[in-house]
């Protein structure tokens, strides 16, 4: 089982190796008068089309290797009303991650395109350093300045640079992930980072703990610390360790938590701190970001205090970052050649077969012998739906989501099946439910997704180190960066 399963709530460790795929250029919409559809439908077969839509008083189809005025030359028919090119539409997304293989391309997160953080160069050599009070950074992922990079061992939870989980790795890749020609792009890349590594995979630290963090940050000459960590309840000794290093010229950010309520969360709540909440893609708060009131007391003793609130939100709801290496999964499917947008669920592997569809796949069926399980969600867990495929001889599982958008989740802790399963979009759905041949894929992979608040603060860490190093002579606060 893979470290990621454990925090699954909190994470989707896959990445559609192509999620745009490859538009058909050769495909042409023909309005016909509907009683004599049929002829035109085959003089168009005829012709070597391939029909891909069957409406009323037209129909669809893909002309291989002909543009237009060849295709209105082949069609020359009295019944033919008009053709015309059918035009590509695709779902709308404020920012999008780009598309490819992260292990052989570099990609740009979507949170970067959204801060307009590809716009600024990040000035090294400025002075800038942000300390990452985390879970490590481990050391197998290479898309790092690790000249740059410095840390503290610690008896308790070991070398700094061995990772304690996935999420210190993830969120310092967002922080400062190297501009290159491979895996991703963080938001002030190759920043100097040290690393303070308060978690092993028990998942917890105390507030004594982030106190001394934060004096070792002080040491170790970082101006910007990021905590994507949080729990109930204050502490003195903790608050006076932040309120020191901010009263010394230093920016302090935290994830503001996961829960969706108005809870406050520390250390995020504390006035030196920069509270921060998640957005998705789109501008939209994430459902999970707490929004603690920025008001206390009440009538005449009321008060209003906006640093003890969200301050700033930034990309949290599926993003792209590092991982240790073999740590996430890297998911890819197609059918008939063409790649859609996908989630590995787990098991790594590789198929290609025909597809089959299983319904609910609530019971074993030998019709999927020897191919591809095409599944709708709903009514048995994600594991008894693969588990029946694998049982009926089905080489690979598709589980197609039940709404919009494409299905993440796992197969839980007891998963006890061994072919690829991967998620996938509704709208997706006919093309694998109508596919000649499916291919599916699932390998490890040094990149993958999170979302939480915490994959949020570390957008608005590194944003803080791209703007600073462009402005050395700024004394930065927390009002300056709003």
């Amino acid at each position: 089982m893979k470290v990621t399963k454990i925090a699954s709530a909190l994470a989707a460790l896959t990445l559609s190796a192509a999620a745009c795929a490859q538009a058909d250029d050769s495909r042409f919409v023909i309005q016909v008068d509907n009683n004599s559809k049929g002829v035109v439908k085959a003089l168009a077969v005829q012709s070597g089309a391939e029909i891909k839509v069957d409406g009323e008083g037209f129909f669809a189809a893909s002309f291989p290797g002909m543009d237009l005025s060849q295709v209105k030359g082949v069609l020359n028919n009295p019944h033919v009303k008009l053709i015309e090119k059918d035009q590509i539409r695709k779902p709308f997304a404020l920012y999008n991650d780009d598309a490819g293989n992260p292990m052989t391309s570099q990609l740009t997160p979507y949170a970067v395109y959204q801060s307009q953080a590809n716009q600024v160069p990040f000035i090294a050599g400025a002075g800038m350093k942000v300390c990452v009070i985390d879970s490590g950074l481990d050391r197998s992922n290479p898309d790092f300045n690790w000249a740059g990079i410095t840390g503290d061992y610690d008896p308790g939870t070991g070398d700094w640079n061995v990772n304690g989980g996935p999420h210190g790795t993830h969120v310092a890749g967002t922080i400062g992930a190297s501009d290159n020609e491979f895996g991703v792009v963080g938001m002030a890349p190759g920043v100097e980072m040290h690393i303070i590594k308060v978690f092993t995979e028990r998942g917890w630290a105390y507030s004594s703990d982030l106190a001394h963090a934060t004096n070792l940050c002080s040491q170790a000459g970082a101006n910007i610390i990021n905590m994507s960590l949080g729990g109930g309840g204050s502490n003195n000794v903790e608050a006076n360790a932040f309120a020191e290093f901010s009263a010394n010229g230093g920016l302090i950010v935290a994830a503001a938590g996961n829960d969706g309520n108005s809870a406050a969360s520390y250390p995020a709540a504390y006035p030196a701190v920069m509270m921060v909440g998640a957005n998705d893609a789109d501008n939209n708060i994430a459902p999970f970001s707490q929004f603690p009131s920025c008001s206390s007391g009440r009538g005449k003793r009321a008060t209003f205090d906006e640093t003890i609130c969200v301050e700033a939100t930034a990309g949290g709801v599926q993003t792209l970052s590092t991982y240790p290496a073999g740590m996430a999964d890297i998911a890819s499917l197609s059918a008939d050649g063409t790649f859609y947008a996908s989630a590995g669920m787990e098991n790594d592997g590789e198929a290609t077969a025909a597809g089959y569809f299983m319904g609910t796949a609530e019971a074993v069926d030998a019709g999927a012998q020897g191919r591809i399980c095409v599944i709708d969600r709903g009514n048995i867990s994600f594991h008894d739906k693969v588990a029946n495929c694998e049982a009926s001889g089905g080489v690979g599982a598709v589980i197609v989501n039940n709404v919009d958008g494409v299905l993440y989740g796992t197969l839980g802790d007891m998963n006890s099946t061994s072919i690829p399963a991967i998620g996938a979009d509704l709208a997706d759905r006919d093309a694998f439910l109508n596919a000649a041949s499916i291919s599916v894929s699932v390998t490890p992979s040094a990149y993958g997704y999170m979302s939480g608040t915490s994959m949020a603060s570390p957008a608005v860490a590194g944003v803080a180190a791209l703007v600073w190093s462009n402005h050395t002579g700024v004394v930065v606060s927390k009002s300056v960066t709003h």
